[in-house]
């Protein structure tokens, strides 16, 4: 996958690329092994807002996901599954867990997931020789529906995504920065090889609530615009 961001506060791009090694280990049980790349460039501007350096960085993780199928939606009215995710950076570790919720109608595909995110950052206090810990709360409820405008292979589907993204810090809600927009599906099935590509185009449409002003965009810590590219194999 890749992600493309742009437009915060000031001049911003980031490029986000992984890749995913996915298998099954039982009927009801997946996991999955990511490699993560991140690289961003942001414009510094001192207090009378002139520009005084562009500041570039990567940086590199991995990420170890446990998916778990409690219901399968093509025997049952819904689809229920877990999933769990843990990350390693150089300085900083992540819990992940989410629960899914999709329905299969004929053509139609509603999909929602709540996601609860714990991120633990670790800075090195250099004048006390101490580490100090950051914890950080994140709520990330999504809501999204397809439309499949071919079912045969090659399959078509077109539809739409919101995400709603909460971020907590030290017990203080900061912002609830909402974006959505339109989603495209293109797949091709065959009995050895088949593959999958997703787009979509995710801009910031507002903040619905916690200290940040509410009615406009959060861009001080979030993004204006968003793309994403996902191309997947099955073996």
């Amino acid at each position: 996958w890749l992600t493309w961001k742009a437009q915060r506060t000031n001049l911003f791009r980031a490029v986000e690329t992984g890749v995913e090694f996915e298998f099954g280990i039982f009927h009801w049980l997946q996991t999955s092994f990511y490699l993560n790349a991140k690289h961003q460039m942001q414009e510094l501007k001192d207090t009378t807002g002139k520009t005084i350096d562009l500041k570039r960085s990567s940086s590199f993780s991995f990420s170890h996901v446990f998916k778990v199928n409690i219901l399968n939606p093509s025997v049952h009215p819904v689809g229920l599954g877990l999933y769990l995710e843990y990350y390693l950076f150089p300085h900083e570790t992540e819990l992940e867990a989410k629960l899914l919720i999709d329905r299969w109608f004929p053509r139609n595909f509603l999909t929602f997931n709540l996601t609860y995110e714990h991120e633990m950052e670790y800075e090195l206090e250099k004048e006390e020789g101490k580490v100090e810990v950051e914890r950080e709360h994140v709520v990330n409820p999504s809501l999204g529906y397809m439309y499949l405008v071919r079912e045969k292979s090659p399959v078509l589907g077109i539809g739409i995504e919101l995400w709603n993204h909460n971020e907590i810090f030290e017990g203080k809600w900061e912002h609830s920065a909402l974006f959505g927009g339109p989603t495209i599906l293109f797949a091709r099935k065959s009995e050895k090889v088949g593959f999958f590509i997703i787009g979509n185009i995710m801009p910031q449409i507002t903040n619905l609530g916690g200290e940040a002003p509410s009615g406009k965009p959060v861009l001080d810590e979030h993004e204006k615009y968003m793309m994403r590219f996902i191309l997947g194999i099955e073996l």
